[in-house]
């Protein structure tokens, strides 16, 4: 519902003929199964929903560049207007204000930038610091290709979240929640052009999942194996599977997953 200032994460900006090329907001995503609905964004609506949980006055957002989209996509629905830049020296943000000439009446909303999800417990760390009720966390598009050494660090991330979750800040109303943000990869060759004409692949969104994952993983479209390894796009499906089998594993209720890997590889992005 909300397009950011800045297209350079989008591998459809500058479309030079709208006619032939209509700009993606105006496709509507409808899901294969008729029990899942998308509604239409509501601002009321969604204030309603946030209001409903018992003492939330404080949502954080923390992870890498990825998470920091997702947040100002969010407080852009509420007018806040800016680039990257603008997130650190203006500090949180407030959204569903009951009053709207008094911000503590609404819900304070910040984000951390913290690629490996480090300083969430530690003393002077994001939980403890900022004291949130609700906490959305991603872990960040860097592949780690020990498997080991992943699946020991996110048990560590779990552990830490079950600390904070024990603490006096929730344990008090009991009324805490952590959601984890599975990750989705960029797609390579986003910024194609030979002068102005578009040579890019990307010029309406694609259905079919299977062949954006064989697109990802073909190492011969980016520029330089260096990147192909670095950031691991392609191994981002079986990263986000062991995060997956290791939450469900945990049983903990106040963990929830938000499994948004499906559903945005099919609307590529260059963000790296």
């Amino acid at each position: 519902p909300y397009t950011l200032a800045s297209d350079s994460e989008r591998c459809y900006r500058q479309l030079l003929n709208a006619s032939l090329y209509p700009y993606w907001d105006t496709y509507e995503w409808i899901p294969k199964e008729s029990f899942c609905v998308f509604p239409k964004w509501n601002t009321t609506e969604f204030c309603k929903v946030l209001h409903a949980r018992p003492n939330l006055t404080k949502i954080l957002f923390v992870g890498d560049s990825i998470m920091r989209e997702q947040y100002m996509a969010l407080v852009g629905l509420f007018g806040w207007y800016g680039n990257k830049h603008y997130i650190f020296s203006e500090g949180d943000y407030t959204i569903c204000k009951t009053n709207h000439t008094d911000s503590s009446s609404g819900i304070h909303v910040r984000y951390q930038r913290d690629y490996m999800l480090d300083n969430l417990t530690i003393e002077g760390g994001w939980l403890p610091t900022f004291n949130p009720q609700l906490v959305i966390l991603n872990r960040g598009i860097h592949y780690d290709s020990n498997r080991t050494n992943f699946d020991n660090e996110i048990s560590k991330k779990i552990a830490d979240l079950q600390r904070w979750h024990n603490s006096s800040a929730c344990s008090t109303h009991n009324h805490c929640l952590a959601i984890w943000k599975t990750s989705v990869p960029g797609h390579p060759r986003c910024y194609i052009k030979k002068g102005r004409k578009i040579t890019k692949d990307y010029l309406t969104p694609n259905n079919n999942i299977t062949a954006m994952e064989n697109l990802v993983a073909d190492s011969s479209l980016y520029k330089d194996t260096e990147t192909y390894k670095k950031w691991g796009w392609w191994a981002q499906k079986q990263q986000n599977e062991v995060v997956l089998k290791k939450f469900r594993k945990s049983s903990l209720p106040f963990l929830q997953i938000m499994d948004s890997y499906h559903f945005q590889i099919a609307r590529p992005d260059g963000h790296r």
